[in-house]
């Protein structure tokens, strides 16, 4: 596991000049007196699964986190700028135009629609989804299925920002009731297939029905126990873990990518949308999970996006309540 420490006399020389005792930092960080002064004095290590103590250090003592950290492993640093920046973006959202905010979040969800549903072959264009989902209209020429795929990933979608406000953690009633949403019309969706599936072009092949019966149990059952992940990284792998399984016989790839942002989503992040454009890197990423297990290359895609899309918020912010967060 990757690991950071912290330079002892930064931290120290700044509490001091903050007026803090160890005490006070600790109480404020959520951890123990001792385990503070460990990491003061340079001891102690945080794990990547902990870096939000690093970065509510660096918040309370005016510290650098770029600076702070060390890091020891490619991909370290970039998940503690993502939660610098994501805890940036929670401490300011109510100041975001609410005009700006609606406008971002209505793109996103038709964007986010059209992407997920062409990767798996829909034929409808960005304006024509468009259409479809605002005005309701249906467009000629265009078979009534692909029609549905576009509305029901829409009510999907909505149904996952429902729970999320609710802070339901993700569950294998609720995925169940994902893949219904998006299969409403089209067949009986929320149940798992009897019937052995190839995945075109790839190497790995699903298990057989009652393999995947055990696989799918497991994979639900251990969700509350990767603690070992971050949340960028338990987002990854819940995509690509749940894809490998491959439980239903179609709408895989579209609940896998709903419910990995369930996975941001209730760990304070943004959704993010994979480009149609960039369906073949992406399932190069998944490929290389479901073979040979590691999951790095899809984490770092979903660390990209996730990035881009706090950069996009952050951005909306008015420049004179938000020059004190650009340090």
């Amino acid at each position: 596991m990757e690991k950071i420490m912290m330079p002892q006399d930064k931290v120290r020389q700044s509490r001091l000049a903050k007026g803090l005792t160890q005490t006070q930092v600790a109480d404020a960080c959520g951890i123990t007196l001792r385990q503070y002064q460990r990491l003061e004095g340079g001891e102690r290590s945080i794990s990547s699964t902990a870096v939000h103590v690093g970065v509510d250090i660096c918040d309370l003592l005016d510290l650098d986190i770029h600076d702070l950290i060390k890091r020891e492993e490619s991909g370290f640093m970039e998940y503690a700028a993502l939660l610098e920046m994501k805890n940036r973006l929670l401490k300011s959202r109510d100041k975001l135009p609410k005009a700006a905010l609606e406008s971002f979040e209505e793109s996103f969800s038709i964007e986010y629609t059209h992407n997920s549903t062409a990767i798996e072959g829909n034929t409808l264009t960005l304006m024509e989804t468009k259409v479809v989902l605002e005005d309701q209209v249906s467009i000629g020429g265009k078979n009534l299925r692909e029609i549905y795929e576009v509305v029901n990933h829409n009510k999907a979608f909505a149904y996952v920002r429902a729970c999320v406000a609710e802070g339901k953690p993700l569950s294998e009633d609720i995925v169940k009731d994902i893949h219904e949403i998006l299969m409403e019309n089209i067949f009986q969706g929320g149940i798992y297939r009897n019937c052995e599936v190839r995945i075109t072009g790839a190497k790995h092949k699903p298990p057989v029905p009652n393999e995947m019966y055990r696989q799918i149990k497991d994979f639900f059952a251990g969700l509350p126990y990767r603690t070992d992940l971050n949340p960028i990284e338990l987002a990854a792998y819940t995509h690509a873990e749940f894809v490998k399984i491959h439980p239903y016989e179609d709408g895989n790839g579209r609940t896998s990518r709903l419910i990995m942002n369930y996975q941001l989503m209730i760990n304070g992040f943004l959704p993010v949308s994979i480009r149609k454009e960039d369906r073949l890197s992406y399932f190069e990423t998944l490929e290389e999970y479901a073979v040979n297990g590691n999951l790095q290359p899809f984490a770092d895609m979903i660390a990209g996006l996730e990035e881009s899309q706090l950069k996009d918020y952050l951005s909306i912010l008015p420049k004179e309540k938000s020059r004190d967060l650009e340090r």
